[in-house]
């Protein structure tokens, strides 16, 4: 199969909601079904976007026939010159010498020149298609396997980056072993439900890393889990099972949870806003204080950009790179964010959030009594009324 690979906006558009039919116009929905009626199909090109979430779940089914990947980028002068006219639409004369945001352009200028976005898509494709996985870890795979079948489990299943098709030739051997219930009640007893065994795999440095479940936390995993939780069995492989209900179970789990969608979207732009308007601009605040505002700030937008997005979030090693990987506008964000980091300077943290007012499509409550409600029961009440944690949801 060839694919037309394209990074930029444009195709995003088009791709966004392929299974909705959703489209301003009559192209857009065209260009929509012709990409699904590709993939359904086996056309010998298929045009499209590769990105984490969902895109690149469905994608996988038909990756093993891929021949080539183009990718197609617009210089980076071009894409610079393009920063430029954005804030000079927006800013206008206040951006050039002498204006009161010269200065602070310039150094974003400057940031944005220094960066190369290098997508790592191609990367991702060609491990999620070839599947060629490292020889070390498939003897070692098979080690696992056979190891827990005489342990009398009932299922062995892989995660982590082996799964996704992300891994390194040293990476760990990340897996899920779900074991009878009374089996799992004496690892818990022994404070022993999470362990790395060493000494089994067939390289230098390997081992095993190991989480201890039942069927019934598969259950209520699928039904009620955290996303970070989901996302562990993204790209997930049953390698043995005594229970047939097993392998459906997981294909329930690291699906992104659109009943959910509002009410986190309104958790995190209170976060937001407490810490932004409130924390940052109103508030004397140095130090420690300053420090963690301004990452509650980050990690706020960052969440909100997901949901938007419909993308499981991983965990917050990984949330910058999840949200720079979604598209040229979010990787702008991104370099935003990191120029904040650093500073930790209002007008810097204005630049970050003037972006994301560009991206997203949230219509904020008009009555601000909802946000300071939501965000008082996600962080001062959540003792009397249990209320997910607001970092791990």
């Amino acid at each position: 199969m060839l694919i037309t690979y394209m990074i930029h906006h444009i195709l995003r558009k088009c791709t966004k909601n392929l299974h909705r039919g959703r489209g301003r116009s009559p192209a857009v929905r065209t260009f929509r079904r012709f990409c699904l009626c590709a993939l359904q199909q086996t056309d010998p090109c298929v045009t499209m976007q590769m990105r984490r979430g969902k895109s690149l779940r469905r994608s996988i089914a038909v990756c093993s026939s891929f021949q080539y990947a183009i990718l197609l980028s617009a210089p980076k002068e071009i894409r610079l010159q393009r920063v430029k006219n954005r804030s000079l639409e927006k800013s206008g004369g206040r951006m050039l010498p002498g204006g009161d945001l010269y200065e602070q352009e310039r150094r974003f200028f400057a940031f944005a020149a220094s960066r190369d976005v290098r997508w790592k898509y191609l990367e991702n494709i060609n491990k999620a298609g070839s599947r060629k996985m490292y020889t070390h870890h498939k003897e070692s795979i098979e080690i696992l396997k056979k190891y827990y079948k005489e342990q009398g489990a009932i299922a062995v299943i892989l995660g982590g980056s082996i799964a996704k098709g992300t891994e390194r030739a040293d990476s760990d051997i990340d897996a899920m072993v779900v074991l009878q219930p009374e089996d799992h009640a004496g690892k818990a007893e022994a404070k022993a439900t999470a362990e790395t065994i060493n000494g089994l795999c067939t390289y230098s440095g390997g081992y095993f890393d190991i989480k201890y479940m039942t069927k019934e936390y598969l259950t209520d995993l699928a039904r009620r889990g955290s996303e970070p939780a989901r996302n562990g069995f993204l790209g997930a492989k049953v390698l043995f099972s005594d229970d047939s209900e097993i392998e459906q179970i997981i294909t329930g789990i690291p699906v992104f949870q659109k009943a959910e969608k509002e009410e986190k979207l309104l958790s995190f732009y209170s976060d937001f806003w407490l810490n932004y308007y409130y924390f940052l601009k109103s508030c004397p605040i140095d130090g420690y204080m300053r420090m963690r505002t301004v990452a509650e700030i980050i990690y706020s937008l960052y969440r909100m950009i997901l949901q938007e997005n419909e993308i499981l979030f991983d965990c917050n090693r990984r949330l910058e790179q999840q949200v720079e990987s979604i598209s040229s506008e979010t990787a702008e964000l991104v370099e935003r964010a990191r120029i904040l980091e650093t500073s930790q300077m209002a007008e810097d943290a204005d630049r970050f959030v003037e972006k994301f007012y560009e991206i997203t499509k949230y219509v904020p409550p008009r009555d601000l009594s909802e946000v300071l409600t939501t965000y008082a029961k996600d962080f001062q009440e959540w003792w009397r009324e249990p209320r997910p944690n607001i970092n791990e949801w």
